[in-house]
């Protein structure tokens, strides 16, 4: 997890040259625990369970400044895999609960892994959804699985984009009375 701001109040991408691109290509593995070394300078990561199992230049990098504040402060909680659900909370594997629970977000990272979920609800063909976000299969439309594929290029439109679908998906099935145009799947 990179801070925005770097040393003396510079951007983050503002050390990002064409002589640290050079070095990032000729002594990856170098640069990589350089930039562990950095980040964690700031943050242990290893406290917090945010240690990626590859070296950084290859793991999924999350640039926060507010995320690190939360979790020291204890706002946000760290949470390992979910077991199962029940009626009114979620059970983790290490054996924790929580109860009475109104709204579940799950965050699942980049692995396409739904292991929370009974086989029947997305088929043994995952990759088979509709505007790549909803079951196909599905009376209702109140489960949408939000970017659950690698893409080349820029991921925040892309998921800015399926936010908005399954926004006005949900406002359409909860809130008929606040729908000012009508959208449909």
């Amino acid at each position: 997890m990179f801070q925005r701001m770097v040393e003396k109040g510079a951007p983050l991408d503002y050390n990002v040259t064409r002589f640290f691109s050079f070095l990032m290509a000729k002594i990856p593995n170098l640069i990589s625990k350089f930039m562990a070394w950095k980040v964690n300078a700031k943050m242990d990561h290893n406290k917090y369970a945010l240690n990626p199992t590859e070296p950084v230049l290859r793991s999924p990098i999350v640039v926060n400044d507010y995320l690190s504040i939360r979790l020291i402060t204890g706002a946000v909680k760290m949470k390992p895999a979910i077991a199962r659900f029940r009626s009114r909370g979620v059970e983790f594997v290490d054996g924790s609960d929580v109860s009475d629970i109104d709204v579940v977000i799950l965050a699942t990272g980049y692995k396409m892994e739904h292991v929370f979920l009974d086989s029947s609800v997305l088929g043994d063909d995952k990759t088979r959804l509709y505007k790549a976000m909803y079951p196909p299969d599905r009376d209702h439309h109140t489960l949408a699985f939000m970017y659950c594929y690698r893409l080349r290029g820029p991921v925040f439109p892309l998921v800015e984009m399926q936010g908005r679908v399954a926004t006005r998906v949900l406002k359409v099935k909860f809130c008929p009375l606040l729908n000012l145009h009508y959208f449909r799947l």
